[in-house]
């Protein structure tokens, strides 16, 4: 069978959530947002951007929290998200200096020169949110940002929660808005389900 088969959508800024169960095709809409799957008809554009023709140019402007846990367990958190800066095209100096903020904004700047391996999944999926901001992107994609979270961390809204703590650096304000994302394109899974706008997070990166 085919997820999402014909599909038109055209996503605005704004914060939406992609609600459905298991399977339904979530997780296969922002791999084709990413270029990591290419549609085997129809058409996706990204920030006005073609994800597989232009791949690099649109990880480049998108943050991307992956579902699964993907991270070294050998390197310390200040290392990785200075990495992923890096990867994202930002200096040595400017990726350093937005790691070091990054980390303080989603709660784990005391515990930066941790090893990550040593980190709870909570912690986890913090470095997590952090590697997906650090570069200021235009458009975030967070896929179960809430994963292995205990109820009470769940409630709280997981590392969503960061969000509305007003203590975000000034050059992040804008990250967690869906800028544009329009598609029309049908994938390899089972079936899709409607967008809808739902609390603070867009459930939908390994890789840049």
């Amino acid at each position: 069978m085919t997820a999402l088969a014909d599909l038109t959508v055209a996503i605005e800024p704004g914060v939406v959530g992609l609600v459905g169960v298991n399977g339904a095709g979530k997780s296969t809409l922002i791999k084709l947002a990413l270029g990591l799957l290419a549609p085997t008809g129809g058409k996706i554009r990204v920030l006005g951007l073609d994800p597989i023709a232009e791949g690099e140019a649109v990880r480049g402007r998108v943050g991307y929290m992956p579902e699964h846990d993907c991270l070294p367990p050998d390197v310390i958190a200040a290392e990785f998200v200075t990495h992923m800066a890096r990867v994202s095209g930002l200096p040595a100096a400017m990726a350093r200096e937005r790691a070091s903020e990054t980390l303080r904004h989603v709660g784990l700047y005391e515990e930066r020169y941790r090893r990550i391996g040593g980190y709870s999944t909570g912690m986890k999926q913090r470095v997590k949110l952090a590697q997906a901001l650090v570069h200021d992107p235009e458009l975030l994609l967070l896929d179960e940002p809430t994963n292995g979270l205990d109820p009470e961390g769940r409630r709280a809204g997981g590392p969503c929660s960061t969000w509305s703590t007003g203590s975000a650096p000034s050059s992040a304000s804008r990250s967690w808005c869906a800028r544009t994302c329009s598609a029309r394109s049908s994938g390899s899974a089972r079936r899709w389900s409607r967008s809808t706008p739902a609390g603070c997070c867009a459930r939908r990166r390994c890789r840049r």
